[in-house]
């Protein structure tokens, strides 16, 4: 598949961990309401978007319209043709226009309401080596094996910013057979390359140490400790989660033959096994299910935390978690049993079930 790094993906990765990482200390100074910030900071908001879809834009609102326009000339009096202005839902107020090259280059522009404007060069060889060129600062982020990523920081009012860029893409690439690209498909290979570069994020579980020690150093912040880094990274294991959680419950409703109406009362019972699935959350949950009549118990507490501590005992003895779960699933009472409803081996490996009925509702 597609591995361009797009460049807006190291904007928007970066941002975020300086965001968790900014609002934490404003935690530890301001002392309250702690709690409801580390929730908020657990949000999809904290997190750039998994996937991501191009729309052409007819009418763009610009944030930074002045330097947009100038690097729209410098490319195209470079021999870039442009492929379109493209906006996404996934990314509020991202304008972008594609380039492509004769000689086998893509370049897209970009205007962000905080990053501003930048741009990125990017050719392919013919043995699938990416190199990307951009404009703007260094983000400290990874990138995959078959990417070479170099940034030049050349403000967007520079007139020789593409220039440099080029020069220095031709570089890097000296001998090499470049691939050729259509106008056409500029949008469809932007959103392959964002959405194969997140997929192998996503495998690699997120964020690591030392990307998080590196943003926090290119923005100024002091070196995050043992605590601000488990922040991050729990974030990250969050969002993943619930991005898996939500492509698999869209392929599991076309796979199965159920009607619209059932399919909705059954949606908040769905109870979905994956190799990203947290086995605290999985204890937790069914523990919920199996003591909520021990409730009014004034030893309900030390019930739950045992039972919890138990399942998880229970999840992490085998390496296949979904294996795990299906024999405490067998061990359930018939009135506490999870009902398999469909098992995936894409998008994603997971199985999907119906959680039992509970009295009332848990928060």
């Amino acid at each position: 598949m597609t591995k361009l790094i797009i460049g807006i993906l190291g904007v928007l990765t970066g941002m975020a961990i300086f965001v968790i990482i900014a609002w934490f200390y404003v935690k530890n100074k301001i002392k309250a309401m702690a709690h409801d910030l580390t929730n908020a900071l657990g949000g999809m908001q904290a997190i750039p978007p998994f996937k991501i879809t191009l729309h052409e834009e007819f009418e763009p609102k610009f944030n930074h319209q002045q330097n947009f326009t100038h690097c729209q000339r410098l490319l195209l009096a470079s021999d870039f043709q442009s492929a379109g202005t493209f906006f996404t839902d996934q990314v509020e107020g991202l304008i972008i226009e594609g380039f492509v090259h004769a000689d086998g280059y893509l370049a897209a522009l970009y205007d962000h309401p905080q990053a501003g404007v930048f741009v990125d060069i990017v050719t392919k060889t013919e043995n699938n080596h990416w190199f990307v060129i951009s404009s703007n600062s260094p983000q400290g982020m990874e990138s995959p094996e078959n990417c070479t990523k170099s940034y030049l920081h050349i403000p967007p009012d520079e007139d020789d910013l593409v220039t440099k860029l080029l020069d220095k893409l031709k570089e890097d690439t000296n001998g090499k057979s470049l691939c050729q690209w259509q106008i056409e498909n500029f949008r469809s290979i932007f959103e392959k390359a964002y959405n194969s570069e997140m997929q192998w994020r996503i495998q690699k579980g997120g964020v690591t140490d030392e990307e998080i020690l590196s943003v926090a150093e290119l923005t100024g912040q002091e070196p995050p400790d043992e605590e601000i880094l488990e922040l991050v990274k729990d974030n990250w294991k969050m969002a993943i989660i619930g991005h898996v959680d939500d492509e698999v419950r869209d392929a599991c409703l076309e796979t199965i033959s159920m009607p619209l109406e059932e399919w909705e009362k059954k949606r908040e019972r769905l109870f979905i096994i994956h190799s990203y699935s947290d086995p605290d959350n999985i204890a937790c949950d069914v523990t919920y299910s199996l003591i909520e009549d021990q409730e009014e118990n004034d030893n309900y507490e030390e019930i739950f935390e045992a039972k919890v501590a138990e399942l998880k005992s229970k999840l992490n003895q085998q390496s296949n978690l979904a294996e795990a779960f299906e024999r405490i699933n067998q061990e359930l009472p018939s009135e506490k049993k999870y009902e398999p409803l469909c098992k995936l081996e894409a998008p994603y490996e997971a199985t999907v079930f119906i959680s039992p009925k509970m009295s009332h509702d848990y928060c």
